[in-house]
């Protein structure tokens, strides 16, 4: 698959750059190193990393990180945890879900105390291999999950107090599928799951009462695109989505009454005439859905699109530096002021400010940290 390197990572977290000016590990980085079911302590603006771990890398898991003044971050503790390769708060952040991307795939459980502190909840099956993402319903009963090796979406019930139950309905998709995101629509109607395997993107509708779901249409788009990550506008009606294998961003008219989604503009996240083997990652959008933002993995850059025309269309602004080697997922904070970029090969993750008026990227600092691969902003 082009995502080289997905379960083979440095995951240790180490020495934090705040603004610009490097702080020690010893001095700021970590708290110490919980083992697993341990708790650790968030403060008021934190930020949760994703990482992974492995026999090799010596990874410890979740990352805990304070967001301090122009978005600096600095690691205040870890908490010991199987591959946590993407993360979710759930509703009114009382709990935080996390993959284990492993080959016998688990979603963990954290409850969040009102200081701020993790404490475990326990795992369970993820309904696949390697799961690569999960949303949480904003009913707040269910966690979804996309399961790359196996092509599978699973539903994991929330029970009281956040911990998961086993999965009520595991989908299996078509042909040689990766299943790489699964998003709940902006009015909870319909899900979505994009599959970089058959370069296509699936909607269901979610039964709350049974926790299954019912297939509504599949989009499908160019062959060999490799559907990896979509996002939608605030408005409800448009969805972004980034194909990792032929380097497009294309965006699609949304219909919130079937769930169906039409194919609009395609258009290139690289300038014209770049030449460097490319394989975009993450996406994000800016609040007010004025920006859309892509990875650039190994031309190592941000797309930064400028929406119009109520979000249906969009103009390549300008494709600024990552940051670092290998952006693999961005985070634009809820003011819309900061992104960060996570170079999973870079081992830093990017602060960037960003501009109120053309959406560009102006660095502001890093963390340096072995091999990011997920920003959460609480």
């Amino acid at each position: 698959m082009a995502d080289v390197g997905r379960r083979t990572f440095l995951g240790a977290l180490g020495a934090a750059v705040v603004g610009g000016g490097l702080m020690s590990a010893a001095g700021t980085a970590s708290a110490g190193t919980p083992e697993a079911g341990g708790e650790i302590c968030a403060p008021a603006g934190r930020v949760y990393l994703g990482t992974y771990t492995d026999a090799a890398s010596g990874g410890k898991g979740i990352g805990l990180a304070k967001a301090g003044a122009g978005g600096g971050l600095t690691v205040e503790s870890t908490v010991a945890n199987e591959s946590p390769s993407y993360l979710a708060v759930g509703p009114g952040g009382r709990t935080v879900y996390a993959v284990n991307e492993l080959d016998k795939g688990t979603v963990s459980a954290f409850a969040v105390a009102d200081n701020g502190s993790l404490r475990s909840l326990g795992a369970r099956s993820s309904g696949g291999a390697h799961p690569c993402h999960l949303s949480v319903h904003p009913s707040g009963k269910y966690v979804l999950t996309a399961n790359y090796t196996s092509g599978t979406v699973g539903v994991l019930p929330i029970r009281a107090g956040g911990a998961l139950g086993n999965p009520t309905h595991i989908v299996q998709h078509p042909g040689k599928p990766h299943a790489h995101q699964v998003v709940v629509s902006p009015d909870g109607k319909h899900v979505l799951a994009t599959d970089l395997g058959t370069s296509s993107v699936y909607t269901y509708t979610l039964d709350l009462n049974s926790g299954r779901l019912t297939p509504r249409s599949t989009l499908a788009l160019a062959k060999g695109a490799g559907s990896r990550n979509l996002v939608f506008h605030p408005g409800g009606r448009t969805v972004y989505i980034l194909n990792e294998l032929d380097s497009t961003l294309v965006v699609a008219a949304y219909d919130p009454a079937t769930g169906k989604l039409t194919v609009g503009q395609r258009i290139s996240t690289l300038p014209p005439g770049t030449t460097t083997p490319n394989f975009p990652g993450g996406i994000a959008i800016s609040p007010d859905g004025r920006f859309v933002y892509g990875a650039n993995r190994g031309h190592n850059s941000v797309a930064v699109f400028a929406t119009s025309e109520g979000g249906r269309k969009v103009t390549l602004a300008g494709t600024p530096g990552s940051g670092g080697d290998w952006p693999r997922h961005l985070e634009v904070t809820p003011d819309g002021r900061t992104l960060y970029s996570s170079n999973q090969r870079g081992n830093v993750i990017g602060i960037f400010g960003v501009d109120p008026v053309n959406g560009l990227l102006k660095p502001s600092g890093e963390l340096r940290t072995p091999t990011p691969v997920c920003v959460v902003v609480a």
